[in-house]
């Protein structure tokens, strides 16, 4: 009895420790060279060989990136083990550098740079991820959800993502239907030959989260490239397994000259997505850049079934080729905020709520650092967007991280200062 009950104690200790998640590690990086033995000692450590220690260990762990630029140069491998090409990222893991200035990740056109993949949350924070060449995601690649409801979301935060390349789709970054937050982010100079240079969220065959599962927040997207949709496409084309329809919301977030040779130059969401903006900004972008294929809509283009609403936003400046039409959107959407009138009726439908300004008037400035991580285009004191919104509701501060009043805020990702009571 006395050894049946002392076996029962040690089989309930040895459970108890296994139930105890292990605590995260620490893996900091030594060497700026991509080198095909990718261990990681606390002297002799590359990225590569960091995220690779990473994925091996439970728990939720952190690699700190120093200073400098990594190169990735071994050739890619036909599977998702981090051995070559792409930083091939498992676990549940936080990739902090010293800021985007200062830490560069560099594909050097070999490869893509990130793919995130299976459901543990990861954090990529503070570096300039660039020279990503792949088919889909030439930047970062978000793979899909491994179950319904996956309750991980992944954060990009304060990135530069730039000069990336895709062949398809997704020149910056690509997404189905993971749970993401990107936030205080500049995702410009990428171009992808379809749809999505700056961003793409596509169709997946789970459904994730009930709500929007990406959230884009005081976030710039310019200089972008593609087909349609050249700032960020949101693609509701099912197709096989992927049945399930992409849906993003936003706020305080910048889209300006992005350039698409057919349609959406700043925004595009097509079929079944959905796209729920607040205090946005639009200007300078241009769809059918090339004036031979018809397309439409310079800063935004909407396409039968797909849900677009931009509330308390701003668009402006956007233009389209001489073949196309609507320069500043196309399409059915709810718009509440300022726009500029001409090419308007005709292309753009505005849905049950809507509210619209119309401004000839530019009353705006260039895209430009006004302050904050993120470039930003001012308005102007005489625009009508200057103290525009009067419902109490205001957010508390714009994309610059600046204070808004809590009534009669700006219109748009940028607020004027004001004199604080």
């Amino acid at each position: 009895m006395r050894g049946s009950i002392t076996l029962l104690m040690v089989a309930s200790i040895l459970w108890l420790g296994s139930a105890v998640p292990a605590a995260g590690d620490t893996f900091r990086t030594t060497r700026l060279n991509d080198p095909s033995a990718a261990k990681c000692t606390p002297v002799n450590c590359s990225l590569r060989g960091a995220i690779s220690a990473a994925n091996r260990h439970a728990g939720p762990d952190k690699v700190l990136v120093g200073k400098g630029t990594f190169e990735l140069t071994l050739p890619e491998t036909p599977q998702n083990d981090n051995a070559g090409g792409d930083l091939d990222v498992k676990g549940a893991v936080r990739i902090v550098g010293k800021g985007s200035s200062l830490t560069t990740v560099d594909a050097n056109g070999g490869s893509r740079v990130f793919s995130l993949l299976k459901d543990p949350r990861k954090i990529l924070k503070r570096m300039n991820i660039t020279g990503g060449n792949a088919e889909l995601g030439g930047g970062i690649f978000v793979g899909p959800p491994a179950s319904d409801f996956s309750p991980a979301e992944h954060k990009l935060k304060s990135l530069v993502i730039q000069g990336n390349v895709a062949t398809l789709h997704g020149g910056g970054i690509y997404a189905t239907l993971q749970r993401m937050l990107l936030s205080r982010t500049t995702v410009t100079g990428n171009s992808a030959a379809n749809g999505g240079g700056g961003m793409y969220l596509g169709p997946a065959a789970e459904l994730g989260a009930a709500t929007p599962p990406v959230r884009i927040q005081s976030s710039t997207f310019s200089g972008n490239t593609a087909a349609i949709g050249a700032g960020l496409y949101l693609d509701g084309a099912n197709s096989k397994d992927a049945v399930f329809d992409p849906r993003a919301s936003m706020l305080n977030s910048t889209f300006a000259l992005n350039i698409a040779t057919v349609s959406g130059g700043g925004i595009s969401s097509i079929l079944g997505a959905f796209l729920g903006a607040e205090h946005t900004t639009v200007a300078y972008n241009s769809a059918d850049s090339d004036s031979s294929g018809g397309g439409n809509g310079g800063g935004i283009y909407q396409s039968t079934g797909a849900t677009l609403r931009l509330e308390w936003s701003l668009v402006k400046e956007n233009t389209v080729g001489s073949s196309g039409g609507g320069p500043q959107c196309a399409g059915a959407i709810k718009f509440i905020g300022v726009i500029t009138p001409q090419g308007t009726p005709g292309l753009c439908t505005f849905e049950p709520g809507s509210v619209i300004q119309g401004e000839v008037a530019p009353n705006i400035g260039t895209l430009t650092n006004n302050g904050g991580p993120t470039q930003t285009v001012e308005i102007l004191q005489n625009s009508l967007a200057n103290g525009w919104r009067d419902d109490n509701f205001c957010p508390a501060k714009d994309q610059r991280g600046e204070p808004r009043p809590l009534n009669e805020c700006d219109v748009g990702a940028y607020e004027r200062p004001f004199a604080s009571p």
